[in-house]
């Protein structure tokens, strides 16, 4: 028997406790799960028939298009060229088929790897806040330290951060990986370094916002939910938690943006 009313879930070690969490709370509402995890070697098949009907094969059980597809997924990050061929191939194949099933999945995908790749992007952002109306910071993409050094030289407080959501390997952390952070530029450590340490990959530069009220928007669906952050902003964003982890509460409609 083919299962159709299902949900299709890609997810990792890396993607948190959020997946397993979800999966659990909709397995006890009844609803069938197929949870394909890169990190446990569970095989499976995605078949593509003639007609363009998809099957997939895994459990011991075959399960036709999903009714909705959850791609929560952050292998992408920058670990290619990091490692092993074998441990870069691994990166860059099962990147390959993320972003593939949320266009091959495309009516019934949310937050695809395809889109999701785009909107971690600080120029995308910078372009979308624009668009929507707010002021964005002064803010620069630098490669090299002289071109980085006109900007920090222009602006009394600048923050550094990375272009997108790359993840490094990191000894101390739980999972052995952390995610790039938002970090204040000191100017003493700056101006110390070495040229070198500015010549491997392009860095965001932005004007540091000291004061105001974060917002939080969340879109499900055809839903829109907006969460205000009820703390220091600047203390938040510099330590880099998550809105779940710090005091929050959902905006009224008439304080809405």
């Amino acid at each position: 028997m083919t299962i159709n009313d299902y949900l299709l879930v890609l997810s990792g070690e890396d993607g948190g406790r959020l997946p397993s969490r979800v999966i659990r709370h909709l397995r006890d509402f009844g609803v069938d799960v197929l949870n394909i995890n890169y990190d446990k070697n569970e095989e499976f098949s995605i078949q593509i028939l003639n007609d363009f009907d998809i099957r997939i094969e895994a459990n011991g059980k075959i399960y036709g298009t999903p009714h909705c597809f959850w791609c929560r997924f952050k292998l992408t990050v920058g670990t290619a060229g990091i490692g092993t061929p074998d441990e870069c191939i691994r990166t860059m194949e099962w990147s390959a088929l993320a972003r593939g099933l949320g266009v091959l999945l495309e009516p019934v995908a949310f937050n695809s790897s395809a889109s999701k790749f785009i909107n971690e992007t600080k120029p995308y952002q910078l372009s979308l806040a624009r668009k929507s109306g707010f002021k964005v910071p002064n803010s620069v993409i630098a490669f090299g330290k002289q071109a980085a050094q006109k900007f920090i030289d222009s602006e009394p407080d600048v923050v550094m951060k990375a272009l997108g959501y790359p993840i490094v390997p990191c000894p101390d952390s739980p999972d052995g990986r952390s995610p790039i952070i938002t970090t204040r530029v000191d100017r003493d450590a700056f101006a110390a370094a070495g040229d070198e340490a500015f010549l491997n990959n392009p860095i965001f530069f932005q004007h540091q916002i000291r004061s105001g009220t974060e917002y939080r928007v969340i879109a499900f669906a055809d839903q829109i939910y907006a969460y205000r952050i009820d703390d220091d902003v600047t203390k938040r964003r510099l330590a880099d938690s998550r809105v779940f982890q710090r005091p929050f509460r959902q905006v009224e409609a008439s304080e809405r943006l």
